[in-house]
């Protein structure tokens, strides 16, 4: 396929970079008055200003856009190992038999994939739990408090009101949590295949 290559780079070129810099173009991106995404809405007769980061809801789809733009390419990466592993000859076999290419993207790939997509399932529900510093640097919790994830609380919870103890007890207890959800994943898993 021509062009696989600038694919592949823009792709994973977001993962690259730090969240740091992933935030600024997210709060650049979604600006209400001189923010690109409102600019173009503007070009196409959209005269409301559209205020991203002051809603709840919206701030939510800035950050979870934000946090999948970043992180699609970890997971292309993942991807593509997993398809480069699965044999040719399984291929060539189903050609022999007339599978038909949605018949060999059904009964082929898919299921070699499962493995792998199990692991970025797990990966993708620990790294969600774990979400801090885009919020952090996009909304700071914002509005209110509405966008505050867990571990901003405990890190409030810990330094801002000094409350060591407390917050020490919400991250052990955030510890097993995370746990208790990925051994419960592995079981499912095992059972489903077993």
């Amino acid at each position: 396929m021509r062009g696989q290559l600038f694919i592949k780079i823009s792709f994973f070129l977001p993962y690259v970079l730090s969240v740091a810099v992933i935030s600024s173009i997210m709060v650049y991106f979604f600006q209400p008055h001189s923010g690109l995404l409102n600019g173009i809405l503007a070009n196409f007769g959209v005269e409301e200003t559209i205020f991203w980061l002051g809603e709840t809801r919206l701030a939510w789809f800035v950050i979870v856009f934000a946090t999948l733009w970043w992180t699609v390419g970890f997971n292309m990466v993942l991807y593509l190992a997993a398809l480069q592993d699965i044999p040719e000859s399984f291929y060539e076999a189903a050609e022999v038999d007339g599978a038909t290419k949605f018949q060999q993207l059904l009964y082929i790939t898919l299921p070699s994939l499962k493995p792998i997509t199990w692991v970025v399932t797990l990966l993708q529900i620990i790294f969600s739990f774990k979400i801090f510093s885009q919020v952090w640097l996009i909304t700071g919790g914002g509005p209110g408090t509405d966008t505050r994830p867990i571990v901003q609380y405990i890190y409030e919870t810990s330094f801002k009101q000094n409350s060591m103890g407390y917050g020490a007890a919400m991250a052990f207890a955030f510890f097993i949590i995370l746990v208790l959800v990925s051994m419960a994943q592995i079981y499912l898993r095992k059972r489903k295949e077993g």
